[in-house]
């Protein structure tokens, strides 16, 4: 073969041959290519219709938990509403039963008229009765202090079941203390220990970020917090009440509920409370409703943001609550409290004179303790000192009772903490609510009611003119009834206050007047002995915040307050001054 035929052939017979392999080839891969795209596509229809089958599962699922989450809260409502309903069944039912005493001793009465009917005789002359004082002495009071009546008619103040209103109610309950991130961290073992009492006692509990509302706009944090609980409010149920804490007040007690409040916050829209250390009303701790009306006293409250005095001290929003407490009740002759309040200027921390006068203009002006109404609704309840679920810690002598508050306010250090809970929760990161609780500071009944009563002759007697130049109140004097007890109450709206209160007390030191050729000289710390043959004073010199003078030809005398009839700068470092020889 030439080399043309081999060429020749070459061109015409191997190149057709590879051209059909290549073909077959191409059938073969493009067959194998449709079956994986067919399988592929299968696998996509069975992967499709197990997803779908898992999602219409979870659908299902999805809609069985909102039935029965839908389940539980009508069934949580229902027992919110049967418990309302039962108290006040049990208040109809004591009611009834005093009616039915009444109407007994009326029968009885009658029958006893019926049998003398026919031989009347004439009464017996009862001896003339002496006169009575006009106000029973001091100690006769404090003789019944602390004695619990035997019925409601018996103590102008008691809160037992019977003498509360009827009606009320509520459709759930929760508890919150409002914090930045900044306070969260700061009180995180009093929000911890408040989370474990709402989770304890199956309340709903929130911590409220002012920074989560961004229409609260207020500089003072403490006014925009009023703001924010406002806009939580606004997202529950109508109907919710809502505890809120200050961040310093951990819960210190878990085995008690909050269900002895509740029967008051279930009958108004704002529960408030008198504070035992001063005669201030509690801005920190409160409870509101979700209504109208207790939505709009919270943004009222945050309004006073804007109304501050320029200078001296004010308190913030525990200044402003007593205003507007007077506003809301749209209570008559507030101008002179309200130009107190604007012209406060020279006030510090340490000097309080015109705060103080401020709340004691408010104090008296809305009174005692009341449940009180605007335009015919309980709308503002206040509780007496000592008998809200938050007290002052201090005032409580730290310890807790089968009675009384369940939380302490103004705890805000360890050591504050380690009185009550155990170093593991305390320390933290874990804090475990069955270990939070220590033993030992809890107290009897009857010390814990005695306790406070204590405390209470000690503001009647001048302890609270001592401190704030403001006279205990009026209310309490009846307080000495029912303290011991824990069975003070607010008067209900329309209820009169009367009061008997005790002579005044004669102090023990008789007056002396300074010699102007005096030489005072400093003759001893507070706790120490002054050795002094002349006149002493006891205070801080150059202020008004002395003692009166007292003679001592003895050589000594204790500097205490107990010498010098009292404490002249309560919370300030104090020395004895001597005179000798005049």
């Amino acid at each position: 073969m030439t080399a043309s035929a081999r060429g020749s052939g070459s061109n015409t017979g191997l190149p057709g041959c590879r051209c059909r392999s290549f073909a077959k080839d191409g059938l073969r891969a493009l067959a194998l290519l449709s079956l994986a795209s067919a399988l592929l596509f299968l696998g996509f229809l069975l992967k499709h219709q197990d997803l779908s089958r898992l999602l219409e599962e979870e659908r299902l699922r999805s809609r069985d938990l909102q039935r029965e989450a839908a389940a539980s809260s009508s069934a949580r409502r229902g027992v919110e509403a049967a418990k309302a309903q039962l108290l006040q069944l049990e208040a109809e039912l004591v009611q009834a039963k005093v009616a039915n005493q009444e109407l007994r001793a009326q029968v009885s009465k009658f029958e006893e008229e019926l049998k003398h009917a026919d031989h009347p005789s004439p009464p017996p002359q009862a001896p003339p009765a002496p006169p009575s004082p006009p106000c029973p002495p001091q100690e006769q009071l404090r003789a019944v202090a602390g004695s619990k009546a035997s019925t409601a008619g018996n103590v102008p103040f008691t809160m037992e079941a019977s003498t509360l209103p009827g009606g009320g109610s509520y459709t759930q309950v929760g508890i919150a203390a409002v914090a930045d991130k900044r306070y969260a961290q700061r009180f995180a073992v009093a929000i911890a220990s408040q989370r474990c009492f709402a989770e304890t006692h199956g309340y709903v509990y929130t911590l409220i970020d002012p920074g989560d509302y961004p229409t609260c706009k207020q500089g003072d944090f403490f006014f925009r917090k009023h703001c924010a609980v406002a806009r939580f409010l606004e997202k529950q149920e109508p109907g919710y009440i809502l505890f809120v804490m200050d961040g310093d007040n951990p819960c210190v007690v878990l085995n008690r509920n909050l269900d002895h409040w509740l029967r008051e916050a279930a009958l108004t829209d704002v529960v408030l409370y008198e504070r035992w250390m001063n005669n201030e009303i509690m801005a920190g701790n409160y409870a509101v409703r979700n209504s109208k009306w207790g939505i709009e006293f919270c943004d009222g409250w945050a309004a006073f943001a804007e109304e501050v005095p320029k200078r001296g001290f004010h308190s913030s929003d525990n200044g402003a609550i007593h205003l507007h407490v007077l506003r809301v009740l749209g209570l008559s002759n507030l101008k002179a409290c309200t130009s107190l309040w604007t012209h406060m200027g020279s006030d510090t921390a340490q000097q309080m004179d015109e705060y103080f006068a401020y709340v004691a203009c408010t104090r008296l002006l809305m009174g005692p303790p009341r449940r009180w109404k605007v335009a015919g609704q309980y709308r503002l309840t206040i509780l007496p000192r000592g008998h809200a679920w938050a007290i002052d810690g201090g005032d409580a002598d730290s310890k807790t009772s089968s009675v009384g508050a369940v939380s302490h306010h103004g705890q805000k250090t360890a050591d504050n903490y380690l009185q009550y809970f155990s170093k593991d929760f305390v320390v933290g990161p874990e804090r475990s609510c069955k270990k939070m609780l220590k033993t030992g500071f809890t107290v009897s009944p009857a010390q814990y009611g005695n306790a406070l009563l204590q405390k209470l002759k000690g503001r009647t007697d001048g302890a609270l003119l001592d401190w704030t130049r403001q006279h205990a109140p009026p209310w309490d004097w009846l307080y000495l009834t029912c303290m011991g007890s824990l069975s003070c109450r607010p008067l209900d709206n329309d209820e009169p206050f009367s009061v008997t209160m005790g002579r005044p007390l004669q102090s023990k030191l008789a007056f002396v007047r300074p010699p102007k050729n005096a030489n005072w000289k400093a003759c001893a710390k507070e706790w120490e002995t002054c050795n002094c043959n002349g006149l002493v004073f006891y205070g801080v010199k150059g202020t008004d915040r002395v003692s009166p003078l007292v003679r001592t030809d003895a050589g000594k005398i204790e500097c205490r307050s107990e010498t010098f009839d009292g404490d002249p700068a309560v919370g300030d470092a104090k020395h004895c001054y001597c005179a000798e020889g005049v």
